[in-house]
């Protein structure tokens, strides 16, 4: 009989990003226990899985600065909740021509913001 595989280690995210996991996080965790709908909730699930990557990407600290203040610019409008301009600002990062640094992720920061907004919080 095998042993499970050992859970990899990830090391940490870089400070000046932390806020960047911590409001993606929050946001998905807020809309998790708001949401009632079966299909909402494997959207999240697959949120979740991108957001994921895209902490992956901030440890190896694999991303322009371009991209990184796009980032932040999508957290601080989640974080006062103005979705509106957190797609705007997303829209702005996948038109800025750097989409295989960002494919893996994006799509899933743009369902979150979507599904924020329906949902209300």
């Amino acid at each position: 009989m095998q042993e499970p595989p050992a859970p990899i280690l990830k090391g940490p995210i870089p400070s000046e990003h932390l806020t960047l996991q911590e409001t993606f996080n929050g946001l998905a965790e807020r809309c998790k226990n708001t949401a009632n709908n079966p299909h909402t909730k494997r959207k999240l699930d697959d949120v979740s899985k991108r957001l994921e990557a895209l902490y992956d990407k901030l440890r190896e600290q694999k991303m322009s600065n371009p991209i990184l203040e796009g980032l932040h610019e999508i957290a601080q409008a989640c974080q006062d909740r103005d979705y509106p301009r957190g797609l705007m600002a997303h829209t702005r990062l996948i038109s800025s021509g750097s989409f295989s640094e960002i494919s893996t992720f994006m799509p899933g920061l743009k369902s979150l913001m979507q599904i924020a907004t329906q949902l209300r919080v």
